[in-house]
């Protein structure tokens, strides 16, 4: 079973520059006996800028948190 939720703000901080971010968040659990729970957290940052009518160029970075309760968790940059 999984569950999870999502959000996202983006704001122009001018006219030819965006910046975003995404926050999401989700569990999910093994329905057999184990009982395995996995819980995964991600915060993704973004900025963006177009270069032309048909083209933008972007640039962002994330982080992750995964936790589990039957295997190591990892967190990752990038």
């Amino acid at each position: 079973t999984q569950v999870g939720a999502s959000a996202a703000w983006t704001r122009s901080l001018t006219p030819s520059l965006t910046v975003g971010t995404n926050l999401d968040w989700s569990r999910t659990t093994d329905n057999s006996q184990t009982g395995a729970v996995t819980r995964l957290y991600a915060l993704r940052v973004f900025l963006s800028r177009p270069l032309s009518a048909l083209t933008s160029v972007y640039g962002g970075a994330r982080y992750q948190d995964s936790r589990a309760n039957t295997s190591e968790s990892c967190r990752e940059a990038a």
